[in-house]
C-alpha cells in the first residue's frame, strides 16, 4: 500500500468519484483510516470487531481503488506524453526527409554537372585528337618535340603528383569504405536494436493478451467475491435473528431475574422480620445483610448485563444495516473498478498499437537510411570511375593536364561532397539512434508502465487476499464472539444456578442454625435441669449421709443399750426410694444429655457437610473464575470494544465477589462448627461431671445400701425383729418398755 502511495506522489489532479476531505497522502489515508477505526470502535461485544474489520477493508479497498484510478491518469497522461513526442518525432522525421530531399536534388545537381564535365572531357578529347592529327600532318611541330619533351617531362613530374594524389584519394577512398563499413555495421546494429523492438513489441502483445487474460480472471475473481459477500450477507442476516432471538431470551430471563428478585425482596423482608426477632443473631443478621446486598449487586449487574445485551441487540441491528450500505458501496466500487480495468485494458491496447506504428515508421526510416547509404555509394563508386577516366585522359595527352587539374578539383570537390554527403548519412544514423534510443526509452517506458501495472494487478491481488484473509478473521471473530456468548450465557446459567443453590443452602443453614439455637436452648435447658438434679442429689446425699450418720447413731445407742430398735422401714426406705428416683431421674437426664450430644453431633457432621459443599461451591467459582480468567487471555488478541471490555470486567467483578462472599460464608459456618465443637466439648464436659457424679451417687447409695442391710442385719441378729427386745425390756427397763 505505501508502494502504491509512494508511486501516487506527484501525479497530476484528476477528478475523483469519491468526496474526501483531504488529499490521500499518508497522514491523510491513516487519519481518515483511524476516524473510520475510533468511529467504527463504538460497537457492541457481538459485532464490534467484525465492524471494524470490515471498515478497514472497504478503507483499504477505497484507497487502491483510488490510487488504482489516479495512476490510470498517469498512465492516460504519459500516453498523451508519448503521442506528442511521437508527433513531436514524426515532424523532425519529416524534416530530416526533406533535407535528404534536398540533399538528393543537390546529388542529381552534382551528377548533371559531372555529365557536363565529361562531355567537356569528351570534347577535349576531340580536340586533342585533332590536334594529333595537326601534329601527325605537320612537320612543323618537329620544333615542338623539344618542348614536348620538356612538358612530357613536366607531365611525368605533374603524373607523379597525380599518382601522389591518387594515392591520397585511395587512401580517402579506403577511409571512405571505412565509414561504409561502419555504417553497415550502424545498419545491422540497427536491425538488431529493431529486432529487439519487435521482441519487445511481440513480448508487450503478449503481456496484453495475458493482462486480458487476468482481467477475465479478475472479473470471474470479483464475481466469486460478490456471491461470497452475499453469502456473507446471508449469514449476517441468520446470525442477526440468532441475536434478536437471543435479545428475546435475555429479555426473558430478565423478566425471570425481575421476578427472582421479587421473591429474593420477600424472602429479604422475611429474612429481616425473623432477624428482629432473633435479637441474639446480629452477627447472622450481619452476614445475612451483606448476602442480600451481593444479592442486590448481583441483581443490578444482571439488570445492567440486560441492559447491554439490549443495547448489543441494538447496536447489531444498526451493524446490519450499515453492511447492507457497505455491501452497495461494495458493489458500486466493483463497478467502478471493473470499468477502470476496461479503460485500462484500452489504454493498453492504445499504447500498444501506438508503438507498432512507431515501430513501423522507424524501419521505414532505416529502409530510407539503407537506400540512402547505397546511392551514396552508388556515387562514390561512379566518382572513382571519373577519377580513373579522368587520369587516363591526363596521361594520354599533355595538353589536358590543366583540364585534369580542374576535373581534379571537380573530383576533390565531389569527395568533399560526398564527405558532406556522408557526414549528413552519418548524422542522419545519429538521428536514426537517437530516434532508436528514443524508442527504446519509450519501449522502456512502456515496460515501466506494464511492470506498474503488473504490480497494481498483483497489488490488487495481495489486497483482495488481504480482504479475503479479514473475512475469514471475522467469521472466525464471529464464531469465537458466539462461542463466548454462549459460553457466558452458560457461565451465566451456571452463576445463577449456583447462586440459587446457595441461596437455598443459605436457607438450610438459617434453618439449622435456628434449629441448632433451639437445641442449644433446650440443651442448656436440660443442662440446668441436670445441674438441678445434681444439685438434689447433693442434697439427697447430704441427707442420706445425715440420715447415715443418725443411723450409726442409733445403732451404737442400740448396741450400746438392749432397747427394741424401730425397723428401719421409715427414714432409710424414703431415703432410699428418694435416691433411687433420683437415680432414675439422673440416668433419663444422662440420656437425653447423650440424645442431645448426638443431635448436636449429627448436626456438626451436617455442618461439615455444608462446609465441604461451601467448599465445592468455592472450587466451583475458582474453576469459574479460571476460566474466565482462560477466556480472557484467550481474547487478548482479538480486537474488543470498550462495552465488551467492561462487560467482561463485570463479570470477572461479579464472580470475585460470587467468590468473596462464599469464603465469608465458608469461614463463618467453619466458624459455627468450631463453637458448635466447643459447646459439644463443653455438654461432653458436663456430662462427663455428671456422670462422675452420679458414679459417686450411685457409689454412696450403694454405701448406704450396704450399711442400711448391715445394720438390718444387725438388727436381726440382735433379734428386735422378733420381739425379743420387748420380752428384754419388760425384764429390764419398764420406763425403756413404755417408750
Amino acid at each position: 500500500m505505501s508502494t502504491a502511495i509512494g508511486f501516487r506522489e506527484g501525479s497530476p489532479e484528476v477528478e475523483d468519484p469519491y468526496v474526501v476531505d483531504a488529499p490521500y497522502d499518508d497522514s491523510a489515508s491513516q487519519s481518515s483510516y483511524t476516524t473510520t477505526n475510533s468511529r467504527s470502535s463504538s460497537g457492541s461485544a457481538y459485532s464490534n470487531s467484525s465492524a471494524t474489520t470490515d471498515n478497514e477493508v472497504y478503507q483499504n479497498l477505497r484507497l487502491e481503488l483510488d490510487v488504482a484510478q489516479e495512476n490510470l491518469a498517469e498512465l492516460h497522461q504519459k500516453f498523451e506524453d508519448l503521442e506528442r513526442t511521437s508527433s513531436y518525432t514524426k515532424g523532425q522525421l519529416e524534416n530530416e526527409l526533406d533535407l535528404l530531399r534536398t540533399q538528393m536534388e543537390r546529388a542529381k545537381d552534382k551528377l548533371a554537372a559531372a555529365e557536363r564535365l565529361e562531355a567537356r572531357v569528351k570534347e577535349l578529347e576531340a580536340q586533342l585528337a585533332e590536334l594529333r592529327a595537326s601534329t601527325a600532318a605537320g612537320a612543323k611541330q618537329a620544333s615542338r618535340a623539344t618542348e614536348l619533351a620538356a612538358s612530357m617531362a613536366a607531365t611525368s613530374a605533374k603524373m607523379e603528383k597525380l599518382e601522389a594524389a591518387k594515392a591520397e584519394a585511395e587512401a580517402k577512398v579506403a577511409q571512405v569504405k571505412a565509414a561504409q563499413e561502419a555504417a553497415e555495421a550502424r545498419a545491422k546494429s540497427l536491425e538488431a536494436a529493431h529486432a529487439k523492438a519487435s521482441a519487445k513489441v511481440a513480448g508487450l502483445e503478449a503481456a496484453a493478451a495475458a493482462a486480458s487474460t487476468q482481467h477475465s480472471a479478475r472479473v470471474t475473481v470479483l464475481e466469486s467475491a460478490n456471491t461470497a459477500l452475499e453469502a456473507r450477507m446471508a449469514e449476517l442476516a441468520a446470525s442477526k435473528a440468532a441475536s434478536d432471538a437471543r435479545a428475546e431470551a435475555a429479555e426473558a430471563a430478565r423478566r425471570e431475574s425481575e421476578a427472582s428478585m421479587e421473591e429474593l425482596k420477600t424472602a429479604v423482608a422475611d429474612a429481616k422480620a425473623k432477624s428482629r426477632e432473633l435479637g441474639s443473631a446480629t452477627a447472622m443478621e450481619a452476614e445475612r445483610a451483606s448476602r442480600l446486598r451481593q444479592l442486590e449487586t448481583a441483581h443490578a449487574a444482571s439488570l445492567a448485563k440486560m441492559k447491554e445485551m439490549e443495547t448489543a441487540k441494538a447496536e447489531v441491528e444498526a451493524k446490519a444495516k450499515t453492511l447492507e450500505a457497505a455491501k452497495a458501496e461494495a458493489e458500486t466500487a466493483r463497478s467502478q473498478a471493473e470499468a477502470k480495468i476496461a479503460e485500462l485494458a484500452a489504454s493498453t491496447a492504445a499504447a500498444a498499437s501506438q508503438h507498432s506504428t512507431q515501430v513501423k515508421k522507424l524501419k521505414a526510416a532505416q529502409a530510407e537510411s539503407a537506400a540512402r547509404v547505397k546511392a551514396t555509394e552508388a556515387a562514390r563508386a561512379e566518382a572513382e570511375w571519373k577519377v580513373k577516366t579522368v587520369e587516363q585522359a591526363l596521361a594520354r595527352d599533355e595538353l589536358t593536364i590543366s583540364k585534369l587539374g580542374v576535373a581534379k578539383a571537380a573530383a576533390e570537390t565531389k569527395v568533399k561532397s560526398l564527405e558532406q554527403t556522408l557526414a549528413s548519412e552519418e548524422a542522419t544514423i545519429s538521428k536514426l539512434e537517437a530516434a532508436k534510443a528514443a524508442s527504446e526509452s519509450k519501449v522502456k517506458s512502456l515496460e515501466h508502465v506494464l511492470a506498474k501495472d503488473e504490480a497494481m494487478i498483483l497489488k490488487l491481488q495481495a489486497a483482495r487476499s488481504v480482504s479475503e484473509s479479514k473475512v475469514k478473521i471475522l467469521e472466525q471473530t464471529l464464531v469465537n464472539d458466539e462461542a463466548m456468548i454462549s459460553k457466558l450465557e452458560a457461565a451465566k446459567a451456571a452463576s445463577e444456578s449456583k447462586v440459587k443453590s446457595l441461596e437455598h443452602v443459605l436457607a438450610k443453614d438459617e434453618a439449622m442454625i435456628l434449629k441448632l439455637q433451639a437445641a442449644r436452648s433446650v440443651s442448656e435447658s436440660k443442662v440446668k435441669i441436670l445441674e438441678q438434679t445434681l444439685a438434689d442429689e447433693k442434697a439427697t446425699i447430704s441427707k442420706l449421709e445425715a440420715a447415715k450418720a443418725a443411723s450409726e447413731s442409733k445403732v451404737k445407742i442400740q448396741e450400746d443399750s438392749p432397747v427394741r430398735a424401730v425397723p428401719p422401714t421409715s427414714n432409710g426406705e424414703v431415703a432410699r426410694a428418694s435416691s433411687e428416683s433420683k437415680g432414675q431421674e439422673a440416668e433419663a437426664s444422662q440420656v437425653e444429655a447423650e440424645r442431645r450430644i448426638r443431635e448436636l453431633e449429627a448436626s456438626v457432621s451436617i455442618s461439615a457437610a455444608h462446609v465441604s459443599r461451601l467448599k465445592m461451591l468455592e472450587t466451583a467459582v475458582d474453576d469459574l473464575a479460571e476460566t474466565a480468567a482462560k477466556l480472557n487471555v484467550q481474547d487478548a488478541n482479538i480486537p474488543l470494544s470498550d462495552d465488551k471490555a467492561v462487560r467482561t470486567a463485570d463479570q470477572i467483578a461479579f464472580m470475585h465477589q460470587l467468590q468473596n462472599s462464599l469464603t465469608v460464608q465458608i469461614n463463618g459456618q467453619r466458624k459455627k462448627v468450631e463453637e458448635l465443637s466447643e459447646e459439644v466439648a463443653r455438654l461432653k464436659k458436663s456430662l462427663a461431671a455428671a456422670e462422675a457424679e452420679k458414679a459417686e451417687a450411685v457409689r454412696m447409695r450403694a454405701a448406704v445400701d450396704t450399711d442400711v442391710h448391715r445394720r438390718a442385719a444387725a438388727t436381726e441378729k440382735t433379734g428386735l425383729l422378733n420381739g425379743q427386745e420387748k420380752k428384754e425390756r419388760r425384764t429390764r427397763c419398764p420406763v425403756c418398755a413404755v417408750m
